[in-house]
């Protein structure tokens, strides 16, 4: 009986695993110039690249939204970090608040931040369909507590030839 029950678990894990491969494969892939976003209910994270010509700097805008009463947490040193990438060259392995972080006010009036964007410039160094992206490190603060996150973002873009 024990063998029956360990092969029928067996079969069972294989009949996951073949459904998880097909549901990947079967996943669309992201538009050209899209932006790839991650969020929960006290924020959202998305990256855009508006245009990127191969071997000419190119900006990947990163943007953190807070909301359901919430704001960015100016004292947490808001940063993002790149992935390593064979398509294109980053300015730098790390960029923060001195590489043009831009705050805005929640509302007129209020000191809190709900919106920050900040420029990662790179380079493009083939044609084509390519992906750019990174992790953005953050905190989100209400009255009642501080989260810090971590979220990856991946972008792709659309490269035009020189």
């Amino acid at each position: 009986m024990f063998r029956q029950v360990r092969e029928l678990s067996g079969v069972w894990a294989l009949v996951c695993l073949a459904l998880l491969a097909g549901a990947a494969v079967a996943a669309p892939p992201p538009a050209p110039n899209g932006s790839t976003r991650a969020e929960d209910s006290e924020w959202v994270a998305s990256g855009t690249v508006a245009r990127a010509v191969q071997e000419s700097p190119a900006t990947l805008d990163v943007e953190l939204v807070a909301r359901g009463g919430f704001h960015v947490n100016e004292e947490y040193p808001l940063n993002f970090q790149p992935a390593p990438s064979a398509a294109a060259d980053f300015a730098k392995p790390r960029f923060d608040r001195a590489d043009g972080l831009v705050l805005e006010p929640c509302a007129a009036g209020v000191r809190e931040a709900c919106r920050a964007r900040l420029p990662i410039a790179f380079t493009p160094r083939t044609a084509g369909a390519v992906s750019v992206g990174g992790t953005l490190s953050f905190s989100v603060c209400s009255a009642e507590k501080c989260l810090i996150r971590k979220v990856d973002l991946a972008v792709p873009v659309e490269v035009s030839p020189r």
